[in-house]
């Protein structure tokens, strides 16, 4: 199982809306990954949770795919999504 990379957020106050997603209740929390480069992210509240697998790279490795797809498993998450890219990353800048 990953480890987590940051501490468990404070929940948001009762109808207070997360500065983050907009959605109040949400929890993120990030992992570790065992391929480089990049991070796994779940996302949950009450009725809604998902995980993304993100990678700096646009051509993942099957071992890493396969391997996420087994973590998402272990969470009763059967259906799974590959959005292909075709580029590669950009630089953020500052506005």
């Amino acid at each position: 199982m990953p480890v987590p990379l940051t501490p468990d957020p404070q929940p948001p106050a009762p109808g207070s809306v997360s500065p983050v997603t907009g959605r109040p209740g949400m929890r993120t929390e990030l992992f570790s990954s065992k391929c480089p480069d990049t991070i796994i992210v779940q996302e949950s509240d009450r009725d809604y949770q998902r995980i993304l697998l993100y990678s700096r790279t646009p051509h993942l490795a099957d071992e890493c795919i396969e391997d996420f797809r087994n973590q998402a498993y272990c969470l009763d998450m059967e259906e799974f999504l590959l959005l292909p890219r075709s580029q590669d990353t950009c630089q953020l800048q500052d506005s």
